[in-house]
């Protein structure tokens, strides 16, 4: 109430002097002692310290402060500008107290001038409450030199209004630029807010605490030459309200410090579209949210749009809260920290997270969770829900839209096929199983072709699809139960029945017989399928087509197949996968399977390990004899049994030399197993880091070599 108050005896206040000022001719008037604004002899209309003036400045006149301490504590005062400097004998004050408003029409000017006294502004609480100042032009703190602080502050329930910019300058000197508000003080910008730093040795530094509000109707700009130098700072329930952009160079030169402390709000509350700005900037400048609100109340989504200037995109330490405005990510992402939350999501207000473009929404984790990813694409809301009952190495989990059809559908504009066109890829990182994941997400009712009753709950894995459960109609709710049971890598997840899938793949699996292998498959469902054809590789990587299967073509019962493989075996474990291919040329992979060969084939032989121990930079080899190419794995643990090193390489049949230990490696006894196929060989070596080392053990085993010397008797 008191800000609405303030506001409009401002306007009017401004009004009257306007007219206050065409009648009658300004009188500038100068600091002659300390006093209130209302009492004559503080002011002189000759010069500074000059002969006490008949009056006082009032709507239309100038006031200009040096070297003395002016309250305004005995009712109301006015003036057109007001210039303050800090090259008098004694610091130039002005408080404003005990509820009082000092109206000015114009200007208000900070000025250093190069002197070594104080420039001090403040709405200073005398008698339990602050008084309040109305500035109708802009706000000026400039210093060019000076080796004092310019300082404006503003205490209990102040509030400071500024109707044009302001700008504070720093171009040189040795102290602060310092703003601070506290206990409830406001400041009001309806123009922008600008930290400038050019030079000098100290810095701007704006600080908003103890439940503090600034409200900036423009741009939050910030411009430095180093990092550190232009400094905003929230704390302790303080709130920032920007209707505007905030505003840094461009990069390399994007400093610009602002951070929000926890239980700190920033709110975008503009009426125009909105850039959000992301979290990087030069140097060790940034940008830390905690909490923020998306309240943008422009007409036409997105109403925001995250920056891309430094990249790496924005981070929410604490809640974001959707009020109204929907936030375009285009090619950035959008973090939610481990503890970060949302709420409030909502068809007005979402993240606009389309796949083409690039950015996703990422879900730090912290724990087991439930989360809801607020996104859709351009036009409609689309949330996913991921369950994370057990975190399994998981840290991160990624989140995208496309407002399109599946490209791995098949019986696109087939009035028997039912499916959603729209579709959410899954990333993550760290996941090492996925058995407790499960997922739901919400159509809309336009993204429903043909039979939405008909239509399964479905998920790409980049080969193959997996049905769930079917579509719930009358919440547009897609499910999993029973957890994903893979880890979700670029998987994507839509709605389809059986009948859009170009072939439901429901059994693959493989067996060794008598020196064959024998693949078996079925499926529950073919659209235009035209065959498979069975590959072979002997290492997982490397595939080789076997033989052609034909398909059924199009069919909505179940369909078995089989291939028997008779090529000779001469490795322990072999892989197949199948290659669909569809009548218009289109081909697909299934998962793949690995069949263990029982035939009895060449081992694999390995020497001890040499020299041992190794000393300075020589490293520990062995002789190795393969019987076949492939790939063999070198593993080396610690004497606690922590893996320290693990070495994969392919290798050609035959006899070679092989490197199991660098000079990375700190002195001490270590264990290696060398693995090729289903064979797995293991022993021991030692490592000496100096010529010292070397020597001595030559004149004494350690007890982990004659511990090695007795298994090798053994």
């Amino acid at each position: 109430m008191k800000t609405k108050f303030i506001i409009r005896t401002a306007l009017v206040y401004i009004a009257f002097i306007g007219i206050y000022s065409n009648l009658f001719a300004a009188t500038t008037y100068y600091s002659r002692a300390n006093g209130d604004w209302n009492t004559n002899s503080s002011w002189s209309t000759v010069t500074y310290g000059g002969s006490a003036a008949a009056s006082h400045p009032v709507a239309g006149d100038i006031a200009r402060i040096k070297g003395h301490d002016i309250d305004v504590n005995a009712g109301a005062a006015a003036c057109a500008d007001i210039y303050m400097y800090g090259d008098g004998g004694n610091d130039s004050k002005l408080d404003i107290e005990n509820s009082n408003l000092l109206s000015v029409s114009g200007n208000v000017t900070l000025d250093a001038n190069g002197g070594s006294k104080k420039v001090h502004l403040h709405l200073k609480n005398v008698g339990g409450t602050a008084g309040d100042l109305t500035i109708g032009g802009f706000l000026l703190a400039t210093r060019a030199g000076g080796s004092k602080e310019i300082e404006i502050k503003i205490d209990d329930d102040g509030i400071l209004t500024v109707n044009g910019n302001m700008t504070l300058n720093y171009d040189g000197g040795s102290k602060d630029i310092d703003v601070e508000l506290k206990d409830n003080g406001q400041l009001i910008v309806n123009g922008d807010l600008t930290l400038d730093y050019s030079a000098g040795t100290e810095d701007i530094d704006f600080n908003a605490m103890n439940s503090s509000i600034v409200n900036l109707n423009g741009d939050l700009i910030f411009v430095a030459t180093a990092q550190s130098k232009s400094m905003m700072s929230f704390d302790n329930s303080s709130k920032l309200y920007l209707a505007g952009d905030l505003t840094r160079s461009a990069s390399p030169n994007n400093y610009g410090y602002l951070e929000f402390k926890t239980g700190t709000s920033m709110y975008y509350d503009g009426s125009a579209r909105q850039s959000f700005a992301e979290s990087g900037g030069a140097g060790t400048d940034a940008i830390t949210y905690m909490d923020v609100t998306l309240a943008n109340s422009f007409a036409t989504a997105p109403q925001l749009a995250l920056e891309n200037n430094e990249g790496g995109g924005a981070t929410i330490n604490g809640t974001l809260t959707f009020s109204d405005g929907v936030l375009q990510l285009g090619s950035q992402n959008l973090i939610i920290a481990g503890n970060g939350t949302v709420t409030g999501a909502s068809q007005n207000s979402y993240v606009d997270a389309t796949l083409s473009n690039g950015g996703v929404f990422q879900k730090n984790i912290s724990g087991v969770m439930t989360f809801a990813f607020p996104v859709g694409d351009d036009n409609e809301f689309s949330p996913f829900t991921y369950q994370l009952a057990s975190v399994n190495g998981c840290t991160y989990l990624t989140l995208a839209v496309a407002d399109a059809t599946h490209t791995n559908l098949a019986g696109v504009g087939d009035p028997t096929s039912s499916y959603t066109s729209r579709y959410w890829r899954v990333n993550s990182s760290g996941c090492t199983s996925a058995n407790n994941h499960n997922v739901s997400y919400n159509y809309t009712d336009a993204d429903v072709i043909n039979n939405e009753a008909a239509i399964v709950t479905r998920r790409w894995n980049g080969t193959s699809w997996t049905g769930f459960n079917l579509a719930v109609t009358g919440t547009n709710t897609l499910s999993t139960s029973g957890g994903l049971g893979s880890i979700p890598l670029g998987h994507d997840f839509t709605g389809a029945s059986s009948s859009a899938l170009p072939v439901e793949l429901v059994e693959f699996t493989g067996k060794f017989n008598s020196g064959k292998v024998v693949l078996e498959w079925k499926t529950a469902s073919e659209k235009n399928n035209k065959g498979f054809t069975a590959q072979i590789s002997s290492n997982g990587k490397e595939y080789q087509d076997l033989g052609f299967i034909k398909g059924t073509g199009t069919s909505s019962k179940v369909n078995s197949y089989s291939y028997t493989d008779l090529s000779p075996k001469n490795v322990n474990v072999y892989y197949y996968r199948l290659k669909q291919e569809d009548n218009a040329g289109n081909m697909r992979y299934s998962k793949v399977i690995d069949v263990v060969n029982e035939t009895e084939v060449g081992q694999m032989e390995v020497s001890k390990a040499y020299p041992n121990p190794a000393a300075g930079s020589g490293t520990t080899k062995v002789n190795i004899t393969l019987p076949a190419d492939g790939k063999v794995t070198v593993q080396v643990y610690n004497m606690m049994g922590q893996m320290v090193k693990e070495v994969e390489q392919e290798m050609e049949a035959g006899s070679s030399i092989l490197e199991i230990s660098d000079d990375n490696l700190a002195s001490g006894t270590y264990a290696y197993t060398i693995s090729f196929n289903l064979n797995k060989i293991s022993g021991k070596f030692m490592r000496l880091s100096t010529k010292t080392d070397s020597t001595k053990s030559k004149h004494k085993k350690s007890e982990d070599e004659e511990e090695e010397e007795d298994e090798e008797k053994d």
